[in-house]
């Protein structure tokens, strides 16, 4: 299954010196996070529910990631979910 995510964060103002060292590749670990979280999340659901429990994920990977990623220096400020869809040979 395919799930859509947009994930908008931005950098606190009062670790900088965290969020510009503490990561080699922000973008690329950041979303190595957030994949982590939702692939858990969406593994005991059935596709009926990844359709109707979007809220939940986006809730799960806000409190799942918030003070990791504070760690680094960096805030979430919006997890966006989009339609899942499934493979083609299941369409």
């Amino acid at each position: 299954v395919n799930i859509p995510v947009s994930l908008q964060y931005r950098v606190l103002e009062s670790r900088v010196q965290d969020a510009f060292y503490a990561l080699e590749d922000p973008d690329h670990q950041i979303n190595s996070f957030v994949l982590n979280v939702i692939r858990t999340a969406a593994s005991g659901l059935s596709l009926e529910h990844l359709y109707t429990e979007k809220s939940k994920i986006t809730e799960e990977v806000e409190t799942e990631l918030k003070d990791r990623l504070a760690g680094y220096g960096f805030a979430i400020e919006a997890v966006l979910i989009d339609q899942p869809s499934p493979p083609r040979d299941v369409q």
